[in-house]
């Protein structure tokens, strides 16, 4: 659950993000659910499209008046599996500093790099 108008680092809401495991062969509710949470909080709306078993779920929200002329951002919660690999590893970030400095100036794991981070940057 979140507190109603959280607000977050780009950092933070990534850590958020890719914490939930949404291997492809997994349900996403647990995602779904945290983001229609967070955009209640801070006083947005959204709806559910569910699969026709109710284990997956796409999230429409609109922010701002409804109508023509929107922005429709889009993105998937799904990651594909990792065969032979640890995928609790890959539910954290990981990060890099740039040569010289021990300041990490960059984060690292599948999904951060792909449509997770985006809506936290």
């Amino acid at each position: 659950m979140t507190v109603p108008g959280q607000t977050m680092t780009p950092r933070e809401m990534i850590d958020r993000l890719i914490a939930f495991d949404t291997t492809s062969r997994n349900s996403n509710m647990y995602l779904i659910a945290w983001v229609a949470d967070y955009l209640k909080g801070w006083g947005i709306e959204s709806s559910l499209s569910r699969d026709a078993d109710g284990h997956k779920a796409n999230l429409f929200a609109t922010i701002g008046e409804k109508g023509d002329g929107g922005i429709v951002l889009s993105g998937h919660t799904d990651v594909v599996p990792v065969n032979g690999a640890s995928e609790e590893d890959l539910l954290t970030l990981a990060s890099m500093a740039s040569p010289g400095t021990p300041i990490p100036s960059r984060w690292s794991r599948r999904t951060a790099a792909s449509m997770a981070g985006a809506p936290a940057t």
